[in-house]
C-alpha cells in the first residue's frame, strides 16, 4: 500500500479535520447513514445483539461508530495510524488495529461481518485482502464492500490502482474463496451534498449511470 495513506491522504480528504474533528465526524456519520439503511435490504443490521464485527479501513470510524450504536461487538482497523490516533480519541469504546489487510489481519477472533468501503481499490494485491478477509469470516459469515465501477474519473484518481468492473471482482472472490451463488453486486449512485446537513438527506439510488457530481460505487455482498 502506498504511503500518501500514512497521513497526507487523510488530510487532504478531510480537510476540516485538525480545525473541526467533531463536523468531519457529523459529516461522515451522516455519509454512511444511507449506506446503513441500503445495506439492510439484504442484512439486517437493525441490531447486532453482540455479533462481532470487523470493519477494514475504518478512516475517522463514522461506520463503525453507527454499528456500534446498533449493538454490534465494534472491531476496527485501518493502515494508517495517524488516521487511528484521530478515530481512537472519538470512539473509544471501539476496539481499533493497524495492520495491511493484504498482508494478515492481526487480531485473534472470527467475525459474523467484515465491512470494507473504498478500500479495494487502492490495494496493489486486493486478492490476497479478499483471501484474508475470507479466512475471517465465521462459517456463513458476510463480507460487504465498496468499490468504484471503472469510469475514467475514479481511474483517474490518485491511489486507485486497482479499479474494475463487476465481473472482474465476482471472478476475483472466486478466487478468494467465495462461491458465485453466495456473491451478490449491486451497483448505486449517491445523493450528493445535501447529506453534509442532515443524514435524512443521505440517499442511496439503486441505479447504474455516470452523472457529473454525483457519485456511484459497486456494493459488493459475498457470504461464506
Amino acid at each position: 500500500m502506498v504511503d500518501i495513506y500514512k497521513k497526507e491522504y487523510f488530510n487532504n480528504y478531510y480537510k476540516n479535520l485538525k480545525k473541526n474533528t467533531n463536523y468531519e465526524i457529523k459529516r461522515n456519520i451522516n455519509w454512511f447513514w444511507g449506506w446503513f439503511k441500503y445495506l439492510n435490504r439484504f442484512i439486517d443490521l437493525r441490531d447486532g445483539k453482540g455479533s462481532k464485527v470487523l470493519e477494514v479501513g475504518c478512516a475517522i470510524g463514522a461506520f463503525s461508530s453507527i454499528l456500534y450504536n446498533h449493538n454490534f461487538n465494534v472491531y476496527a482497523s485501518d493502515f494508517s495510524k495517524y488516521i487511528l490516533s484521530v478515530a481512537k480519541k472519538e470512539h473509544p469504546k471501539i476496539k481499533f488495529y493497524n495492520f495491511d489487510v493484504q498482508k494478515e489481519i492481526l487480531i485473534n477472533e472470527k467475525f459474523n461481518y467484515i465491512f470494507s468501503f473504498e478500500v479495494l481499490e487502492h490495494l496493489h494485491s486486493p486478492i490476497l485482502a479478499l483471501k484474508n478477509m475470507y479466512d475471517k469470516l465465521l462459517l456463513n459469515g458476510i463480507l460487504v464492500c465498496s468499490t468504484p465501477p471503472p469510469y475514467k474519473k475514479f481511474v483517474d484518481i490518485n491511489g486507485h490502482i486497482n479499479v474494475k468492473s463487476a465481473q472482474d471482482w465476482a471472478n476475483i472472490l472466486q478466487k478468494a474463496g467465495f462461491q458465485k451463488n453466495k456473491i451478490k453486486i449491486k451497483q448505486v449512485l449517491f445523493l450528493p451534498f445535501f447529506y453534509r446537513y442532515s443524514k435524512k438527506f443521505s440517499f442511496v439510488i439503486p441505479i447504474k449511470i455516470n452523472l457529473p457530481y454525483f457519485n456511484s460505487t459497486y456494493f459488493i455482498i459475498a457470504q461464506k
